[in-house]
């Protein structure tokens, strides 16, 4: 049990307190007691990251230089992408006379715009937390180098690139995703069974609490728990047709369902955020009227196909193929 003060600390930890990142009680103990940067038994000596005097946290400032650097492009980047990119334009009239697929990609833009911010801050947050000497990771083993990725909370690339709902989501707020994860997505999973849609919904509507009570927030939040369920079952039943038998490499068809997925979840995503941006409910449905309620559409859709025979029959069509390649493989001469 922490003391008053200690916990006190803990909560009112400057570097992270208004937007981040999160991380557990005992990391911050381990800092407080340094007991965080003590070298693994077997290190060479030569690998020890240099400290100044006795002071046993590692140097940080030339990555701390570095997140800092970059937050400072990412709002540079927003502030110019948002003269061109905001909520005023999408509840415009201007924005009826684009096409229906210019609308799409609006909102595309948009949600990168509003991510742009967050990259920013989140990047200057980190920086701090590296220059504290928090965001230490230990030493990597391969390069011998110090890794300050500890509470790294965002990783742009793997959110724009993003080919699936996971890749989507565990790109971003990763901290808080594992606190998610861990404290509500697991413990509300029945013991003995693997995490469903329930668990989701409970997930996202309390990171929807969370955030506040706009609308907005809900609409956004309540959605991508379909998402990712949906996810889910195309993973398990769609995407081994573009495998091979054994599931291990890839089928010469497998970049187009990459592709279609990329598109797929950008275009979902775009959708599904602009509530989170716009906040209040009329907003937020004019908005999603205007390109026609696409991905609910899409979603309800893709629910109702996996709820039906359909589901079923997706695994009867792989076993056939499966067993017919593991037959072809084992005859004389096939495959």
């Amino acid at each position: 049990m922490p003391s008053l003060l200690d916990y006190a600390g803990y909560v009112l930890f400057f570097p992270s307190l208004h937007a981040g990142p999160s991380f557990d009680y005992v990391e911050y103990r381990r800092w407080i007691d340094t007991t965080m940067f003590e070298i693994p038994s077997g290190t060479d000596p030569t690998q020890a990251p240099r400290t100044r005097k006795k002071r046993r946290i590692p140097r940080s400032g030339t990555p701390a230089a570095w997140k800092a650097a970059t937050g400072v492009v990412w709002l540079i980047a927003f502030l110019k992408f948002n003269t061109w990119y905001n909520s005023d334009l999408v509840l415009s009239d201007q924005y009826m006379k684009f096409s229906f697929l210019r609308r799409v990609w609006t909102l595309e833009m948009l949600g990168f715009t509003t991510r742009m911010k967050y990259y920013g801050v989140w990047y200057l947050t980190e920086g701090a937390c590296i220059l504290s000497g928090l965001g230490y990771k230990g030493i990597d083993p391969r390069t011998g180098r110090v890794q300050w990725n500890r509470l790294q909370n965002v990783n742009p690339w793997g959110i724009e690139s993003a080919q699936n709902t996971r890749a989507y989501l565990e790109n971003w707020n990763i901290n808080t995703n594992h606190w998610l994860r861990n404290y509500m997505y697991l413990r509300v999973t029945p013991k003995g069974k693997k995490p469903g849609f329930r668990a989701s919904l409970a997930t996202f509507t309390t990171s929807a609490f969370w955030h506040g009570f706009y609308p907005g927030y809900y609409l956004s939040f309540i959605l991508a728990a379909f998402l990712q369920t949906i996810a889910k079952s195309v993973r398990r039943h769609i995407r081994p047709f573009f495998l091979t038998a054994d599931g291990l490499r890839p089928t010469k068809y497998k970049p187009y369902y990459d592709t279609l997925s990329y598109f797929t979840t950008q275009a979902a995503f775009c959708f599904t955020t602009a509530p989170f941006v716009l906040l209040t409910l009329p907003a937020s449905l004019l908005v999603w009227s205007r390109v026609y309620f696409y991905t609910v559409v899409g979603a309800a859709a893709a629910m109702a196909f996996f709820a039906s025979p359909a589901k079923p029959w997706l695994n009867r069509r792989l076993q056939a193929r499966n067993q017919g390649a593991r037959s072809g493989a084992r005859c004389p001469g096939g495959g």
